[in-house]
């Protein structure tokens, strides 16, 4: 019974492990622009590899048609695409998602029109690969669908821009401005202000002057320390606006005006 039952499970584990992805009822068919079967293009997936070649045009419309299965019986992979590539350049290329149904159908139909121009002006013909796999044990894989095969008269003129190498290529340096340089203050209303902070400088020392002549009763002109920081402050702060007008922000011109307000507290107490 032991040598049955390991002989059962070793079946099931290679069963498990040779599992692969494949496809049933594949078929490959063109569609001329009236919708109707071209002749000759519809062919099963037994019938294709990589040499067969099948005559297109960019009025067609490419249908692929199949079920998904894990040995003939049918799933859902996670993926299932198919890769037309160059032939001669496989890295220029371009992927289509395939649609697939709860039960493995699945269905592509594409307007060749829709492919890059690049892709169409091959000469050796345009790779068709189907692509299914999944997570788990199953192996993935991959079918060739023939190649799609372009009369180069009926093809548009290749735009050189649109090449994979121009626009890889460098490009010009872009440079960004995100903000304009700051301006310089007008000269002209610099030099106006400083005049006008000025003469209200010379008027408030001597509007000063005379109060402290008036009330030397009250101590204030014996407070020579007090008088000397007050107006050390007051000529500080009028030169701080100055400079606020002309160079300072207002987060500078804040910082320093507490040093300037510490200063005039200071002068009021020797007062």
């Amino acid at each position: 019974m032991r040598a049955i039952s390991f002989v059962s499970l070793l079946c099931l584990f290679m069963g498990v492990f040779c599992s692969s992805w494949n496809t049933k009822d594949g078929v490959l068919k063109l569609l001329s622009p009236t919708k109707s079967l071209k002749t000759g293009s519809e062919k099963r997936f037994d019938e294709l590899n990589t040499f067969t070649e099948i005559d297109s045009s960019l009025e067609d419309t490419l249908v692929v048609q199949f079920t998904c299965a894990i040995d003939d019986e049918a799933a859902v992979p996670h993926q299932a695409h198919i890769v037309f590539s160059d032939k001669k350049k496989p890295s220029i290329s371009i992927v289509y998602p395939v649609k697939v149904k709860g039960n493995g159908d699945a269905v592509l139909k594409l307007p060749l029109s829709e492919l890059p121009s690049e892709i169409v002006q091959s000469e050796d013909g345009l790779l068709s690969t189907l692509m299914i796999g999944s997570f788990g044990d199953a192996s993935p894989s991959s079918i060739s669908l023939g190649s799609l095969v372009f009369d180069s008269g009926s093809l548009p003129a290749f735009n050189a821009k649109t090449s994979t190498e121009a626009v890889t290529s460098p490009q010009p340096t872009i440079l960004h401005t995100f903000a304009a340089p700051p301006k310089a203050a007008n000269k002209f209303l610099s030099l106006l202000f400083s005049l006008a902070v000025a003469a209200v400088f010379v008027v408030l020392i001597g509007v000063w002057m005379q109060f402290s002549s008036k009330t030397s009763v009250y101590s204030v002109s014996s407070s020579s320390l007090g008088h000397f920081l007050f107006f050390i402050s007051l000529a500080t702060a009028e030169g701080l606006l100055f400079f606020y007008w002309t160079s300072l922000t207002i987060f500078q011109f804040i910082r320093y005006s507490v040093f300037i307000l510490i200063a005039f507290v200071i002068s009021a107490k020797l007062l």
